[in-house]
C-alpha cells in the first residue's frame, strides 16, 4: 500500500508483537528474498547479526539491503509509523485524531482490537470495554474519513478438534469475540482461511509448500456484496500476499 500510494502515510499500532519484529517482517516483504523456506525469519535475524558486512556481491544480500534502505526511508520520511506501545483506547483515538491530517492518511492498522485496554475501565464485563473501544475508533474513522483496519481474535473449533470440518473452521461473523458490537460498527468484515495451515494443525506436521492458497471471505460489506470469497496466494517465507496466477489455475 505504501508503494501503491506514494502520497499517503500509514500507521501500524501493534498490541501483540514487538516493533523490531514487525520491522523485520516488513523488510522481508520489501526485499522479497527467501533465505530459508522453513525458517526465513530466523535466517534474516542471522543475516543482521553476522552477514551484513561479509558479501554485498551476493544478489540476495543486495536485495535485502535495498529492502532495508526502503524501510528506513519510509520511516524517516514519516510515511510509515510503527508503534508497539500499549496505548489505552481513549488515548489511541485522540492520537489518531492528532496524526490524521486531512488527505494524508492512507490507512491505520491496529493488531488487534481485543488487546486494546481502556484508561478508564467501564467496571463491567470485557465486552462492554471492547464496545467502548470500537465506538471511539469508529467515531474517528467517520469524522476524519479515514480507513481504520483492525484485526480481531476468533473463537472457533481448532483444526485438530475431533469431527471438525472445513465448514466448521471457516470464519463466520459469530466467531468474532464480542461480535455483536464489532460487527455493527464495521463497514467491512473479512475472514481469512488458510487450508494448508488447517491441515498442518490437523495432521500435526509442517507445511512445506512455499506458496499456499489464502481464502478471503467477505462476511459483511455495507458498500457492496457479501457472502463471497476471493482466493489469493500467500508466499509464506516472505509473508507476501498476492493475486493468484490465473494461467496456472487454468493449466496453461
Amino acid at each position: 500500500m505504501l508503494r501503491a500510494h506514494p502520497d499517503k502515510r500509514f500507521f501500524f499500532f501493534s498490541y501483540e508483537e514487538a516493533k523490531k519484529f514487525i520491522a523485520l517482517k516488513l523488510i522481508m516483504n520489501l526485499a522479497g528474498v527467501e533465505l530459508n523456506q522453513e525458517a526465513n525469519l530466523g535466517a534474516y535475524v542471522n543475516y543482521f547479526k553476522e552477514k551484513r558486512d561479509q558479501d554485498f556481491q551476493d544478489p540476495d544480500y543486495q536485495k535485502i539491503e535495498t529492502g532495508i534502505q526502503e524501510y528506513e526511508e519510509l520511516v524517516n520520511s514519516g510515511r510509515l509509523i510503527v508503534s508497539d506501545r500499549t496505548i489505552p483506547g481513549e488515548e489511541l483515538a485522540s492520537l489518531v485524531g492528532h496524526l490524521a491530517r486531512p488527505g494524508e492518511v492512507g490507512a491505520i492498522f491496529i493488531d488487534y482490537i481485543q488487546k486494546i485496554p481502556l484508561k478508564t475501565p467501564t467496571g463491567g464485563q470485557r465486552y462492554q470495554e471492547i464496545k467502548r473501544v470500537s465506538e471511539l475508533l469508529l467515531e474517528q474513522a467517520k469524522t476524519l474519513d479515514i480507513p481504520i483496519i483492525m484485526g480481531a481474535q476468533l473463537t472457533r473449533p481448532a483444526s485438530k478438534d475431533k469431527g471438525s470440518s472445513k465448514s466448521d473452521r471457516i470464519v463466520r461473523l459469530e466467531n468474532l469475540r464480542e461480535s455483536v458490537d464489532i460487527e455493527q460498527d464495521a463497514n467491512l468484515v473479512l475472514g481469512l482461511y488458510n487450508e494448508s495451515v488447517a491441515k498442518m494443525e490437523e495432521e500435526d506436521k509442517e507445511v512445506k509448500a512455499r506458496e499456499v492458497s489464502l481464502e478471503v471471505h467477505i462476511l459483511k460489506n455495507r458498500a457492496g456484496i457479501a457472502g463471497r470469497k476471493v482466493t489469493l496466494t500467500f508466499e509464506m517465507p516472505i509473508l507476501r500476499i498476492k493475486d493468484r496466477d490465473k494461467k496456472a489455475e487454468q493449466g496453461y
